[in-house]
């Protein structure tokens, strides 16, 4: 199912949130699950180096727990 965002895409305001490097993603998301996502609409990088972009669009693929990874 892809989640759709109707507003602005601002980087760290508004839009659909991922980061390419599970340890950027780590940074911004809270918890231990990891999800491997599908980005689609719009497109707004952001940082530099960028460690995350913003979309209108994002659908999960797979998710993990990742504690016992997060933990080694």
């Amino acid at each position: 199912m892809w989640l759709k965002h109707k507003g602005a895409i601002v980087p760290c305001t508004s839009g659909l949130h991922a980061s390419e490097h599970p340890f950027d993603a780590l940074r911004y998301a809270p918890g231990n699950m990891l999800h491997l996502v599908k980005l689609r609409g719009k497109l707004t990088a952001h940082g530099n180096p960028v460690d995350k972009v913003c979309a209108r669009e994002r659908k999960i693929v797979a998710t993990i727990n990742a504690e016992n990874l997060l933990r080694d």
